[in-house]
């Protein structure tokens, strides 16, 4: 279980690859080296930001998190690796307690776009392990008031790869409340990892909430392939009930959760998995 949580510890906890010197520092070993041909699929822009501000921002925001949101971890095919829950900032996967500072090991952080308000970063790591490595490849984004991120692990053997897990993952600075009367949009951005397929994906994340009748429409659209490009299906949740602080909905394959994070629940940002899809998602009011 030790690397149920890498991405809450490496990205969140601000161990990260940096720069400094007098040269220039060598490219970050990363998931995805040119991003052009996800970023114009998707309709993002060039997001100028280094690996030491987006170290900065990371930290940030592990500082003010007391609301957490994990999915379930899933491997091959989309079966369950570990269950999951989250009780403020404290987690329980596989029965076992986790909180943001269990671990603090280092990777690589590096942009992908800005979309819909959102820097979307993505992230790598390789962890010496037995006679192996523990690889991870990470795509998340920034908000505010919240981040959120997919994390796709294996362990990496004389060329061969094992045991593949994934999940998704949302911090933050959480409202504790779920708003009240009217309506309200939040647009953002999606990341997820399909494990049938082996690829990650990203899109559009539409939160649409009806405070009378108490429930939230979550849509995430214009999906596509991380490293072609490619068109990948929509996903919907429909009629998720609010919780005291926050939306969940459904059990086992079929699971999304989420809480309004910042003032004036001005952010949401949660979890999901549908099928062999497990992922992540942030949006603004």
């Amino acid at each position: 279980m030790r690397y149920l949580f890498l991405f809450v510890s490496c990205v969140f906890l601000g161990a990260c690859f940096g720069g400094g010197g007098g040269s220039a520092p060598p490219a970050p070993d990363l998931p995805i080296q040119d991003t052009s041909a996800v970023r114009s699929a998707v309709g993002g822009q060039p997001l100028n930001m280094t690996s030491t501000q987006i170290r900065g921002e990371i930290s940030r925001l592990e500082t003010m998190t007391d609301g957490v949101s994990l999915s379930d971890i899933i491997t091959s095919g989309g079966r369950l690796y570990a269950a999951s829950r989250c009780s403020g900032a404290v987690c329980y996967v596989g029965g076992q307690r986790r909180t943001l500072q269990d671990l603090n090991l280092d990777l690589d952080y590096g942009p992908v776009m800005s979309r819909n308000g959102v820097a979307v970063v993505q992230a790598h790591q390789e962890t010496p392990f037995g006679v192996g490595e523990q690889v991870a490849d990470v795509l998340g984004g920034i908000l505010d008031h919240s981040g959120f991120a997919t994390a796709a692990e294996y362990y990496q053997e004389a060329g061969s790869e094992y045991n593949p897990i994934a999940y998704g993952i949302a911090i933050g600075d959480s409202t504790g409340s779920v708003p009240r009367g009217g309506s309200a949009t939040w647009r953002g951005v999606v990341t997820g990892a399909n494990m049938a397929s082996y690829e990650g994906i990203v899109g559009d994340a539409t939160l649409r909430a009806d405070f009378s009748a108490s429930n939230i429409d979550a849509s995430f659209t214009n999906v596509h392939e991380m490293t072609t490009g490619a068109d990948r299906a929509s996903i919907y949740f429909y009629n998720v009930p609010f919780t005291s602080d926050g939306f969940a909905r459904g059990s086992g394959s079929n699971r999304i959760e989420g809480k309004f994070y910042g003032p004036g629940h001005v952010e949401a940002a949660g979890s999901f998995r549908r099928g062999s899809i497990v992922g992540a998602f942030g949006a603004a009011r």
